[in-house]
């Protein structure tokens, strides 16, 4: 990993790298940020199923200060990394002050209690950002409180595209959270493609999703 990170910080050719499942812990990710920091060419970065910042959070740490700075990635994927709270936290940090990235994969992380500070941040910068073009969420479990900081942040953003919340399962409990969601259509100008495939909606949810639509739908004739 030590000689591709040196690879990476000259090398202007390559776009595209995928290291899904390669089981890279905090060391490896802190020496592949490090290339990161001084690359200008990769556009594509898959680090899906590597399980780091469960114990510390180093790797995310090192990952999230090279998104500060660098201008050339444009996609994320961590899909399945089981990302914690607080590396979700810095992920979010290092979101507020990037000015390039416009896809990010976060689906199947579970956004529980000791994670809901890292919704919240990634929520917070969702209110400023104005490069991410598509989050994808599938499958993380959000509960109420999650999708209404997550709706929260959407009701200020100028950005996003794309939302993918498949898989997350809108029951009665979280009612509340679809609610919030729905007012935020009404007036999110920039959202264009909600994905909510295998979410189980019920007739509320349904009905709550469909006056968003619809007013959203009247605004713009």
């Amino acid at each position: 990993m030590q000689a591709l990170a040196e690879v990476l910080k000259t090398n202007k050719t390559l776009q595209n790298l995928k290291l899904c499942g390669c089981e890279l812990g905090d060391d490896a990710i802190t020496l592949l940020a490090d290339g990161l920091r001084q690359n200008a060419g990769l556009q594509k970065l898959d680090l899906s199923h590597n399980i780091f910042g469960t114990d510390t959070t180093q790797g995310m740490q090192a990952l999230a200060e090279a998104l500060k700075t660098n201008k050339t990635l444009q996609d994320l994927n961590l899909r399945y990394c089981d990302l914690k709270g607080d590396a979700i936290t810095l992920l979010a940090d290092g979101l507020r002050q990037n000015a390039g990235l416009q896809k990010l994969n976060l689906s199947y992380i579970f956004f529980t209690t000791d994670t809901m500070q890292g919704m919240q941040v990634l929520a917070e910068v969702l209110k400023t950002n104005k490069t991410l073009q598509n989050l994808k969420l599938c499958g993380c479990e959000l509960g109420d409180d999650a999708i209404k900081l997550l709706a929260d942040g959407l009701r200020q953003n100028a950005g996003l595209q794309k939302l993918n919340l498949s898989y997350i399962f809108f029951t009665t409990d979280t009612m509340q959270g679809m609610q919030v969601l729905a007012e935020v259509l009404k007036t999110n100008k920039t959202l264009q493609n909600l994905k909510l495939c295998g979410c189980e909606l019920g007739d509320d949810a349904i009905t709550l999703l469909a006056d968003g639509l619809e007013c959203r739908r009247w605004q713009r004739r």
